[in-house]
């Protein structure tokens, strides 16, 4: 799974500007993984508020707990699904994965108010 660079072609320096097309038959895989890095980052800071928002109202702890747990569930599904996700089948349900994450969200946002 990993592809070991020579010395010379790894730069240490700046580090994220290797081109994932230097890693050949690897480049779709390493970028399915940084899309579905960025894609976390992006949908975590609203979870969190959500989150917060619930300890802030006192929403029931056991209501929230499930919904963060079904909201890993489906980035899990979802991480699954961009990294092996090589064809349109898979990539519709990792659409349906992404949408249930929001509603998710969306859910612990309507459970704090």
């Amino acid at each position: 799974m990993l592809q070991v660079q020579k010395p010379s072609e790894y730069n240490n320096i700046t580090p994220r500007t290797t081109d994932p097309d230097s890693f050949g038959t690897r480049a779709g895989l390493i970028k399915r993984c940084i899309g579905c890095h960025q894609n976390a980052l992006e949908s975590f800071p609203a979870l969190a508020i959500a989150i917060l928002l619930c300890k802030a109202q006192k929403a029931k702890p056991l209501q929230v707990a499930k919904l963060g747990m079904r909201y890993l569930a489906m980035r899990l599904l979802y991480t699954l699904c961009y990294v092996t996700g090589k064809n349109d089948m898979v990539a519709a349900l990792r659409t349906l994965s992404w949408a249930g994450g929001m509603h998710t969200i969306w859910r612990l946002f309507m459970t704090a108010l």
